[in-house]
């Protein structure tokens, strides 16, 4: 019987669910927001704000204990950026935002973010944005423009309309 085991299981052995949660975390902590379901975003708040507490003191021992189950690059951004950012702080490092639901299969969504970071850091609309290709509609095919070609195609569609309504 399950009787007072208040983690979610996530269909998930044990094993899985604890690579899905560090995962998260370690996504967490290199991007600074991330967004999953709301049930995985409630299970791994308390799991990610335990290792910002780990790595408030940046002892030689506590970087072994988190470098076990985050990423290199993401413990070595928690001890870094994220930590310091947090020592004022006494808890609730983590904010869960709700959002819509996913459309494929309605499940619950919700952006999870580090609260001492500024609104942009890492969001894909920060990024550099990406050249624009160039306007088709300026290329010729053959001896004719593909705008001329568009207006003859409308013209040969109001031609044949004019015909079969005086037939």
């Amino acid at each position: 019987m399950r009787h007072f085991k208040k983690r979610r299981i996530l269909s998930r052995e044990k094993t899985q669910r604890d690579a899905l949660l560090s995962g998260l975390a370690s996504s967490l902590f290199i991007h600074k927001k991330i967004e999953t379901t709301l049930a995985k975003a409630k299970e791994m708040q308390p799991f990610s704000e335990k290792m910002i507490t780990k790595a408030k003191i940046n002892s030689p021992a506590r970087i072994r204990l988190i470098s076990k189950t985050l990423s290199k690059q993401a413990s070595k951004e928690l001890f870094e950026i994220v930590a310091p950012a947090c020592l004022k702080r006494k808890g609730g490092y983590i904010r869960i935002i709700r959002k819509s639901f996913r459309k494929s299969d309605t499940a619950s969504m919700a952006l999870i973010e580090l609260v001492d970071f500024p609104e942009g850091n890492g969001f894909k609309k920060d990024l550099p944005k990406v050249k624009k290709k160039k306007d088709v509609s300026k290329k010729k095919v053959g001896t004719a423009d593909v705008k001329n070609n568009k207006d003859v195609n409308k013209q040969k569609k109001v031609s044949t309309k004019t015909s079969k309504d005086s037939a």
